[in-house]
């Protein structure tokens, strides 16, 4: 007897411990996520388990997903049983209240089933969410990897394609309904009285607030002025001056910079960019001093479709690049012009994903970029130091090309210019094809 309680015991710690249901929350859904809401909704949930519970099933906390809202009013958390997702539970909040429903709608079921289980998965998220009086509607996807071998099922060495999943979450619930709605919206829980629970951060019927977004002028300016990225971006300056191997380093969603790594002639691997907000690297003297056509396009795969990962960041538009570089200047302080760009997209994450599965023919981009800078250095109003390089004029003509060539429209892209004293340009396309700097207020 003791050895058989003492297996039972070892067995059930095994599937506890192999589980996602915890009441500690880890972040593991694709997305950024309201988790002060989350926790307090398990808070109330542990409470009162004997009550809420109306299924069969565990909640699977950590895939919770408060549907791109960071207001404290709603959630969703997939239910499983037997590694299958039986039942979502909706919880939202109406005033210092909050409700537990246990929902069958398959769609859901569907989206979760894949974003729990699917092996290899990535978030991309549609910007159209619409509200009506008290309906609000928001659509959240992702895209999951169906390995054409699963002998070989890694999307990095084997063949397969991706596929999209997308639900369309509306939040309107039957308020007298007592915690089960089935897959046609018919509540079949019964009804009674208010069967809402106190909610321990409070609230009130209208949702707080929310601080307004920063325009592009304000966005790089908290960036320019942070100290850890000033100093890393002196350093890469340094770097920038040699005739060798680029260096960069990353920033993150929630501000922290990376250290600075070193790449080779004429490239700059960041690695893993799944909660990178932003990044920098630098060309080296020989180089061009803006975004070449790999940098613009390496914005799109790289970094926008990965933009709502956990802890990157919120928004389309809130993702960056930016770029330093240096050539020789006979008229400059030191010998030296600096250049240091940033440009963000100004579009919607449809018009990223079009441009990202563009197959570019970057080899021919690439010689026709240097082909037109040969061509521009040799006008006196776009080369410094007897037309060996270059100047900001030049490199910001350049730009505004190679996007025409990659038939990426100019108004979806922002470049702004950052000087040795700190001041933050917009630079604008004239008519003629020549540019001018805005200063920012």
């Amino acid at each position: 007897m003791t050895v058989l309680l003492s297996l039972y015991s070892c067995i059930h710690e095994e599937i506890i411990s192999s589980s996602d249901p915890s009441t500690e929350y880890i972040n593991k859904s694709l997305w950024k996520e309201d988790e002060t809401y989350i926790k307090n909704v398990m808070q109330v949930y542990f409470e009162n388990e004997a009550e809420i519970k109306k299924a069969n099933g565990i909640p699977f906390w950590n895939y919770a997903t408060t549907v791109e809202t960071f207001d404290e009013r709603f959630l969703m958390v997939p239910v499983v049983s037997n590694n299958k997702v039986v039942s979502v539970l909706q919880v939202p909040r109406r005033g210092s209240k909050i409700y537990f429903y246990y929902t069958y709608y398959p769609e859901h079921i569907s989206f979760f089933q894949a974003l729990v289980f699917g092996k290899h998965k990535k978030a991309i998220t549609r910007e159209n969410s619409t509200a009506a009086k008290s309906i609000s509607c928001t659509t959240q996807t992702f895209a999951i990897w169906y390995p054409a071998d699963e002998s070989n099922p890694d999307p990095e060495s084997g063949e397969g394609s991706w596929g999209t999943r997308t639900v369309v979450v509306c939040r309107e619930l039957l308020e007298d309904c007592v915690s089960i709605i089935d897959e046609f919206g018919q509540c079949t829980g019964g009804g009674g009285n208010d069967p809402g629970y106190q909610y321990p951060g409070g609230g009130s019927d209208s949702p707080p607030k929310l601080p307004p977004r920063k325009n592009p002028c304000e966005k790089t300016k908290v960036i320019s002025t942070d100290p850890a990225v000033k100093a890393k971006i002196e350093f890469i300056k340094e770097k920038a001056d040699l005739n060798g191997n680029e260096f960069g380093f990353k920033i993150q969603g929630n501000g922290e910079t990376s250290a600075v790594t070193e790449g080779g002639k004429d490239f700059w691997d960041p690695g893993d960019l799944s909660r990178v907000s932003g990044l920098y690297h630098c060309h080296s003297g020989d180089g061009v001093n803006i975004f070449s056509p790999p940098d613009i396009h390496n914005l799109f795969p790289h970094i926008i479709i990965s933009v709502t990962s956990p802890g990157g960041a919120p928004t389309v538009k809130d993702v960056f690049k930016g770029i330093v570089g240096s050539a020789e200047c006979n008229n400059c302080p030191g010998g030296k012009e600096y250049f240091h760009y940033i440009i963000r997209f100004n579009g919607t994450m449809d018009q990223a994903s079009t441009i990202s599965s563009t197959n570019y023919d970057m080899t021919k981009l690439k010689k026709e970029y240097k082909r037109r800078d040969n061509e521009l250095v040799s006008a006196s109003m776009y080369s410094n130091n007897d037309g060996l390089s270059l100047n900001s004029k030049g490199v910001e003509k350049l730009f505004f090309e190679t996007l025409d060539k990659m038939e990426i429209a100019k108004d979806l892209m922002i470049l702004q210019s950052v000087d040795s004293n700190g001041n933050i340009s917009t630079i604008k396309l004239n008519p003629d094809g020549t540019t001018e700097a805005v200063p920012c207020p």
